[in-house]
């Protein structure tokens, strides 16, 4: 090798670490973008999701300290009503009922946006009393099993109860299923979240090729990132629909 060639030779190398460096440091600087727009991405909906707790927490605080004691002094003062006629008996008695009917929603509506059973209660009784209140409303079947010794902290409980309300909720309104089967298991260190419903199903390779996909959705996925969790959904048209939600803990 001559002097020449060892120059070109010594030219291309040096050429091609710089091309390297270069290369390398713009993968690096894209992976850094990307993940510290997946941080403030996830930051974000983290704080969305807190102001939406606080609000719920604000009009559930409303609704039981305010409407529901309004609710309760109006019902006393007609119960000290003295009606003159049988029609007007009658007609304060049916005014008395709306209003113990109103007081019970109201209780069952503060208890849906805040419910206090979450800070008492371990994870699996508070979904087993969502599911008893749903099969006492709803025409629909919820078969169900639990693992007993799932621990969770309080955020987790929330946002796990959150995320089986919105599942609930979805299949009432929109699934037309009559029978929903849940499963919660503990496996090693992650909750396993299984749910499946007899429904007419849905096209989500459709929702997700138009970006069509519901709040509802979002809500489950927002959610199930807050909590490092993955969301595995199938579904198909007049197939029903089944979730797995996987939380570690």
């Amino acid at each position: 090798m001559d002097a020449n060639e060892a120059q070109r030779f010594t030219f291309v190398i040096i050429t091609s670490l710089i091309l390297g460096v270069i290369l390398i440091y713009f993968i690096v600087s894209l992976i850094q973008h990307q993940r510290r727009n997946i941080r403030l991405n996830q930051e974000k909906v983290e704080a969305e999701i807190l102001a939406l707790e606080n609000e719920r927490k604000r009009i559930a605080a409303d609704l039981h300290d305010e409407l529901g004691p309004t609710l309760s002094g109006v019902k006393l003062i007609l119960s000290s009503l003295k009606p003159s006629t049988e029609e007007d008996d009658k007609k304060l008695n049916k005014v008395s009922a709306h209003i113990d009917t109103m007081i019970n929603l109201i209780r069952q509506i503060s208890n849906n946006l805040m419910p206090k059973i979450i800070e008492k209660r371990e994870i699996d009784q508070v979904l087993e009393s969502l599911i008893n209140e749903a099969n006492t409303y709803y025409n629909l079947k919820i078969e169900y099993k639990f693992d007993e010794d799932i621990k969770l902290s309080p955020d987790q409980k929330l946002h796990l109860y959150r995320i089986f309300q919105e599942i609930l909720h979805n299949t009432i309104k929109h699934s037309e299923a009559d029978l929903l089967r849940v499963e919660m298991i503990k496996n090693n260190q992650t909750v396993i979240l299984h749910t499946v419903d007899n429904g007419k199903g849905f096209d989500l390779n459709g929702i997700e090729k138009h970006k069509k996909g519901g709040l509802g959705l979002k809500n489950l996925q927002s959610r199930t990132e807050l909590l490092k969790g993955k969301i595995d959904i199938s579904s198909k048209p007049g197939k029903g629909t089944m979730m797995d939600i996987v939380i570690p803990i």
